[in-house]
């Protein structure tokens, strides 16, 4: 999976009005939201579990990528939502106009 952005996160505990269980896996899908417009994505995780009430860097590719980095860049702040918002941050990096490549374990 191609990646088109790196971002900063901070997961929302159940009592901050979060999801109820961490996530892990290879890739966690949800939309993310930037000045409520949301843009399906990908958070690429390579395995690793993302434990609520914690800071994450990962990347995150786009299924419409034109169209999410016209509204996007370095230091824009950003939501993941799932039925609510599950978490906020911001962007770090937006890779070239080649995503960057990230394996995905089968």
């Amino acid at each position: 999976m191609k990646a088109d952005i790196l971002i900063a996160i901070y997961l929302l505990k159940p009592n901050e009005g979060g999801r109820k269980t961490d996530i892990e896996g290879d890739i966690f899908k949800c939309p993310i939201f930037v000045n409520q417009t949301g843009f399906d994505c990908r958070l690429i995780l390579h395995g690793k579990k993302m434990i609520l009430g914690t800071n994450h860097t990962l990347p995150a590719a786009f299924l419409d990528r034109d169209s999410a980095l016209s509204k996007i860049k370095t230091g824009t702040k950003i939501s993941l939502w799932e039925g609510k918002t599950i978490g906020y941050g911001e962007v770090l990096e937006i890779y070239g106009q080649q995503p960057q490549q990230f394996p995905i374990p089968v």
